[in-house]
């Protein structure tokens, strides 16, 4: 089984990140919801031997790593004029501009 998916769970948990956990009814995989509380959500889905983010407008990405989550949710926060606190942080802790305007 690819841990991969579980690891990226624990390490956006150690940022403070809070996310849903579920599996897909469908296709039985496991799902991570991160919580964007934006109009543009992102769910982590563990497919096989990959990890894919899934973003609105049937945007979907293989996983590279943990940096590279951080980036596909920054872009969900583009022109939002609202959106998670807790990301907005993790945002602020990278040296990543802040998508919604000053905080």
């Amino acid at each position: 089984m690819n841990m991969d998916f579980f690891k990226y769970i624990e390490q956006l948990m150690e940022l403070g990140i809070r996310l849903d956990l579920y599996i897909d009814s469908s296709d039985h995989y496991f799902c991570a919801d991160l919580n964007t509380q934006g109009k543009s959500s992102c769910v982590l889905k563990r497919e096989g031997d990959k990890v894919i983010a899934y973003r609105r407008y049937n945007r979907v990405d293989e996983v590279k790593d943990l940096e590279h989550i951080i980036e596909l949710v920054h872009g969900c926060a583009h022109g939002r004029s609202y959106f998670s606190s807790e990301w907005l942080k993790v945002f602020e802790d990278k040296d990543l501009t802040n998508p919604c305007g000053s905080m």
